[in-house]
Order: structure tokens, then sequence, then C-alpha cells
């Protein structure tokens, strides 16, 4: 017997004169793939309006349509192409814990570009380098008719920040879930966002001192619960992972790095950038070359 296909993830809605929404057309598990698409086309740094017409020239009548009929904020010192352009590009670089690699290439994604923006996305944007196609990873438990979103900003940023940044770049008055809070809520979400955004920065400088780094990954960790957050979840599974190894704690350096493996594979799916690395690290965590590198002690795992 054939198997029934499944429906599509997500759904188009809404309409030109009043925006657009993408939303779950059924439930969806978080890691699962909600879209993929290949760019209309890409562009690297430094560009301007003649590199963005070159580009055009080669696209199809109905891609070069396509383009057209992007949302844009309006700017007095650029033509409307250009505009587009910067309204909707998202970068082609790789982020994994085990290498975060700058990137000068951007590209135009025609359904993605529907997608909307949220301070506590549901959806993440995730560039397949092998296969030249964004992909869009859902990064909680979504239900029907939910509207899927992801970050134009820094999640991690005070609300006034975040607002700030979105009306500047984006042209609209953020009223997300976070951003919506009341003035006392709000207060403490930008707390736990600040200190989010200090930890990790201080945790990659905790190598003197790795008993330290491993209790503030598990400070950071309830804080990204707290905030309903998914962001850097792996890198601080691996943060707590490389602390272990480098004391030569190999029993809960391999729960580290089984919890930072699963993290990654919810973050960019099964197959996605530096998954097979850490399978390796959490299937042999001695394997890491970082092993032995603090004098030998007994730290603590993830829970």
């Amino acid at each position: 017997m054939t198997a029934t296909p499944r429906p599509p993830a997500c759904k188009l809605t809404g309409t030109p004169e009043k925006g657009y929404a993408v939303r779950a057309n059924r439930d969806i598990k978080r890691g699962e793939l909600v879209i993929d698409e290949a760019p209309l086309y890409t562009l690297s740094k430094p560009w301007d309006v003649d590199a963005i017409k070159l580009k055009l020239e080669h696209l199809t009548r109905e891609q070069k349509e396509q383009y057209l009929k992007l949302s844009s904020v309006s700017r007095n010192d650029m033509s409307q192409i250009e505009s587009i352009f910067r309204s909707n590009c998202l970068p082609l670089g790789l982020s994994n814990p085990m290498r975060i690699q700058a990137t000068t290439e951007f590209g135009i994604f025609h359904k993605i570009s529907r997608f909307n923006s949220s301070c506590s996305p549901n959806v993440r944007n995730v560039w397949d380098e092998k296969v030249k196609r964004m992909r869009m990873v859902a990064q909680r438990d979504i239900t029907t008719d939910e509207e899927l979103c992801f970050s134009y900003g820094m999640v991690l940023a005070p609300r006034a920040q975040r607002m700030e940044g979105l009306k500047k770049d984006f042209g609209f008055e953020c009223a997300c879930a976070a951003c919506a809070r009341g003035e006392d809520a709000s207060k403490k979400s930008d707390g736990r966002r600040a200190e989010l955004a200090r930890l990790m920065k201080v945790i990659r400088s905790m190598g003197h001192d790795p008993s330290e780094g491993v209790r503030m990954v598990r400070r950071a960790l309830k804080l990204l619960k707290a905030e309903r957050l998914t962001d850097h979840e792996d890198h601080l599974y691996y943060y707590g992972y490389l602390f272990c190894v480098g004391a030569s704690d190999i029993t809960h350096a391999k729960e580290w790095a089984v919890k930072a493996l699963d993290a990654l594979v919810l973050s960019v799916g099964p197959y996605g950038d530096g998954v097979e690395l850490m399978r390796k690290y959490a299937e042999k965590p001695e394997s890491h070359p970082c092993k032995g590198v603090f004098l030998p002690m007994t730290l603590s795992g993830p829970k």
C-alpha cells in the first residue's frame, strides 16, 4: 500500500495590501524541515545597484516579477531594486558550535522572504552549502495555523534596542510576543537576555576555570529556557563538553557531547553543517584535540 504523502509544513496567508504571513499547515515537530529554497540570486559584498541590476538581467521574467513584488523599506538614497535587496537578503554563512564562518555573500529567496520576524522565533534559517539551498528548521513544536517567524535582528538585545533596529532597518514596529509584554515582564526579559549576552561572551574565556565555565553554561541554558529561546543552545552544550574534555573528565564530557549533538540536529537538521563531527565527539569524546589542556578534575554534566 502506498503511503499517503504528508501535506506541506507551511502555507502563505494574507494579501499584498494587508501583508503576508507564513503559517503552519499542520503540526510541526522541533527540528523538522519547514521549507527549503534555492536563491533567486546571490551577491557578495561590496554590492551596489549596478551589481543588482546585472543579477536581475539573468533572471527569468517570472523570477523578476517575484523579486519586484517583495516588500521593502523605502529609502530616499536608493532605488527600489536596491531597497528590495537590502530588506530581504539573508547571509549565506555557516554557524555550528565547532565553526562560525563570517560571510560576505547574501541571497534573495522568494518564499522565505515572506516569513515575518519575531524576537522569540519558532523557526531558524540555515544555509546548506552542499546543495546551495536555504532551509527553515522548526525550533520548537508548532501547532497548526501558528505563524512561522525567524529573527531579523539581535534576539539578546533589550526590547527598546531590538525595536529601534527593526524600525530603522525594516520599517515596522515589532509586535511579537516578546516585544508585546507588559512593562514589568519586559524588564525581567531584558534582564535575562542581557545576562545571556554577557554569559555568551564570558564563557568563551573561561579556560582558566573550567568549573566556573560549566556553572556559567548551566546558568545560560536555564535563561534560554526561561526566554523560550533555542539560539546558542547547541553552542552552550558544546562549551560544556569542551570544559569537561579539557579537564579529562570523559564521563561528563560524553554527557555534554550527546546533548550538543541532539541540540545541533534539532537546530540545523540531521544532515546540517557540523553534525557528523559532533556525532564523532558524542561517540568518542576523548577524540577532541583539546583533551587534557586543563589540569585534570571532575566537573559535572548538563543535568
